[in-house]
């Protein structure tokens, strides 16, 4: 099992918690997007989706970076890995 502190586990759930937010990383799974990108289908200001963009940020599952005047967001996959393996090992489920 993979050894994660409380801390690091609540910043995961609590990004997770979040529709948006789950919406976000599932649209980032093919390929970078910019913050325009993002918040288009999801009828949201640039504002309102950087904002979940930075609560994924913090919790290491996004990463982003300025192209010229574009804010470009990709996703982190090592902590959904790493919640997978705590959840396997939590529930005595074979990994």
């Amino acid at each position: 099992m993979m050894s994660m502190d409380d801390e690091t586990l609540d910043a995961l759930f609590r990004a997770l918690s979040d529709t948006t937010r789950r919406t976000i990383l599932f649209r980032l799974l093919d390929r970078d997007r910019s913050l325009s990108e993002i918040a288009h289908p999801l009828n949201m200001t640039l504002a309102g989706v950087a904002k979940h963009v930075v609560h994924l940020e913090r919790a290491g599952l996004v990463s982003s970076r300025v192209v010229g005047r574009r804010r470009i967001v990709s996703i982190v996959r090592s902590p959904l890995v790493a919640i997978d393996a705590w959840l396997q090992g939590y529930f005595g489920l074979p990994a």
